[in-house]
């Protein structure tokens, strides 16, 4: 699978894609975004947003539940950080 071709609508569309401000971006901060995030960082992030939703907000106006997804699934690192605000 994979490997390119599509034609001249596939060569359009990544063309447009390596022009955006979104794959600017992506491309800039690559290496970080492809850094596993271990379980102690993924705790003190939930926990820091935790404290800016309740300095915003106020104390027990949000709910944050996470870490979520792989995280709660016991892995010991995760590529994303899954979290729910409500």
């Amino acid at each position: 699978g994979g490997g390119g071709g599509g034609g001249a609508a596939a060569g359009a569309v990544m063309g447009v894609l390596k022009n955006s401000e979104a794959a600017r971006v992506c491309l800039h901060f690559h290496d970080d975004i492809a850094q596993r995030i271990p379980r102690a960082e993924a705790e003190a992030c939930v926990a820091l947003l935790k404290r800016a939703c309740a300095a915003v907000y106020g104390e027990n106006a949000v709910e944050v539940w996470g870490p979520c997804g792989s995280y709660r699934r016991g892995a010991a690192s995760s590529h994303d950080l899954d979290v729910i605000i409500v």
